[in-house]
């Protein structure tokens, strides 16, 4: 059972370990931006939809009813490659629906007009097909929640009845109705997250809403349907990123955006509820945050945008620890920070796009680290080091806690 002082402890351990001996830090380099144009199109995801080692922009184009593919080259360009017309759409997911090691795309529509396309390879698609479920939803995620082998979906539903409809897949592409689950809120659930939250291999659900400061997570009862919510109050109304295990203990955790509060907050997971384990200091804060290792020292550094119109990336000493590291200027404006290898060469970049001037995404190329030599500590500096640490983690750990 994870308590604030076994987090700190790990803080403690980690930030030994990330390299305070060494003499040596990466100082992070990125390229200036290159712009493609997406035609008017929101960018939902990238992915490698084509097999190449690259990382393609998947993108809604609310105003033209289509989802567009638009394919990565090794410049960090973005051409546009395929689509898929959809009603107003206002998301998408992508998965392997039928099996074949190709990814397929799922899309909701504000009209409830729900599809899906099958990959056919090299990000294109086959015809489109109705999802069998007919309201508007707000989020839309995949999994195999009965744990049959095959990927299911999960739609945040609402306004009217606010609920989580599950759609379950056949292997082959289709889908049928699967549980419903009933939120009890009133208020409109604009993302949910699928993937482990209450260690015991099953995928799960959390939705968060769009007023309300809580996270609900709905436990997986072994691919037999969910379990009763267990709600996490906030404080805070949240925005955020993708989930992503950060403490290495198999459960996803989240990092959240509290803009009203001008900071960024560090979730960690704990059976099905969420302990605060760090809160970073981000006052002029708008964007969600970007997670991923820029640097490839194996820690997860967090990248996101400031009102004044400036990126910024947080360098990860631990799962909880992090510094600033690199920041430039961007135009100011409302925007989504992305984080993937779009040019193919090992190293994850930055796609940004500013939803002012939604026809354009910036691409950021990552160019590795400029090595920075600091001075080490000789032998007998290191020892009493070690020695002030593990005097500290001893106090912690003889505090009486009580379990979260």
């Amino acid at each position: 059972m994870k308590t604030p002082q076994t987090l700190a402890l790990s803080s403690f351990v980690l930030l030994l370990s990330a390299g305070l001996a060494e003499g040596q830090v990466c100082s992070m380099r990125f390229d200036p931006a290159v712009s493609s144009p997406t035609g008017g199109a929101f960018a939902n995801s990238v992915q490698d939809m084509t097999g190449d080692g690259r990382a393609d922009l998947v993108a809604s184009d609310y105003f033209h009813d289509r989802v567009r593919v638009l394919q990565a080259d090794e410049d960090g360009s973005l051409t546009p490659l395929s689509e898929i017309p959809v009603t107003l759409p206002l998301g998408s997911e992508t998965a392997d629906f039928d099996g074949n090691a190709i990814l397929d795309l799922a899309a909701i529509s504000d009209t409830g007009d729900h599809a899906s396309a099958l990959g056919i390879g090299g990000g294109l698609f086959a015809p489109p097909q109705n999802l069998p479920f007919g309201a508007m939803a707000g989020g839309i995620r995949s999994a195999d929640f009965d744990r049959d082998g095959s990927a299911d979906l999960a739609l945040s539903a609402g306004p009217g009845s606010i609920h989580i409809q599950l759609l379950m897949g056949d292997g082959a592409g289709g889908f049928t109705l699967g549980e419903e689950i009933v939120t009890g809120v009133s208020d409109f659930i604009p993302g949910i997250v699928a993937g482990e939250l209450t260690g015991d291999s099953a995928p799960d659900i959390a939705a968060f809403f769009l007023s309300i400061p809580a996270i609900r997570v709905y436990p997986n009862l072994n691919g037999t349907g969910f379990g009763p919510a267990v709600t996490t109050n906030l404080g805070f109304s949240p925005a955020f990123g993708p989930a992503i295990d950060l403490d290495g203990d198999g459960d996803l955790d989240l990092v959240g955006t509290d803009r009203a509060g001008g900071s960024v907050r560090v979730l960690f997971s704990v059976n099905g509820s969420f302990v605060e384990a760090a809160s970073l200091p981000a006052p002029d804060i708008q964007s969600a945050v970007a997670i991923a290792d820029f640097d490839r020292d194996g820690h997860y550094d967090l990248a996101y945008e400031t009102l004044g119109g400036e990126l910024r990336i947080l360098r990860g000493l631990s799962p909880t620890l992090f510094e600033p590291s690199v920041s430039w200027p961007v135009p100011a404006g409302s925007s989504s920070v992305l984080a993937a290898d779009v040019d193919g060469n090992g190293w994850v970049d930055v796609v940004r796009q500013d939803y002012n001037l939604r026809d354009t995404v910036e691409v950021y190329l990552n160019r590795g680290c400029s090595v920075v030599e600091i001075p080490t500590l000789d032998r007998t500096g290191l020892a009493t080091l070690v020695g002030l640490l593990a005097v500290a983690a001893f106090l912690l750990l003889r505090r009486p806690s009580h379990a979260l």
